[in-house]
């Protein structure tokens, strides 16, 4: 479980890095436009700034995404191993 733990722990601070990147990319493209709409923005990058790897989990998108990628990380390292340790017991 460990592997697993590591893969949707990088795959938590890939999402929030691109969230966060894509909200500051937004925030400093619309500086100087309509106040709620700056506020808003900023409320967008304060929110990818703040969410955690829990609310990640509980998104219908990201949380899937993680979970599957994690998984298949996973059984793609053990599966092959565990292949082998059948075939050697046979042999």
């Amino acid at each position: 479980m460990g592997t697993y733990n590591s893969n949707v722990n990088q795959l938590y601070r890939n999402g929030k890095a691109a969230d966060i990147a894509a909200a500051q990319l937004a925030v400093d493209n619309y500086q100087g436009g309509d106040p709620n709409v700056v506020a808003n923005l900023a409320q967008a990058l304060t929110d990818a700034t703040n969410k955690s790897k829990e609310a990640y989990l509980g998104d219908a998108g990201d949380g899937e995404y993680m979970v599957t990628s994690a998984l298949n990380q996973l059984m793609t390292g053990l599966l092959p191993n565990k292949v082998l340790q059948r075939v050697k017991r046979y042999l």
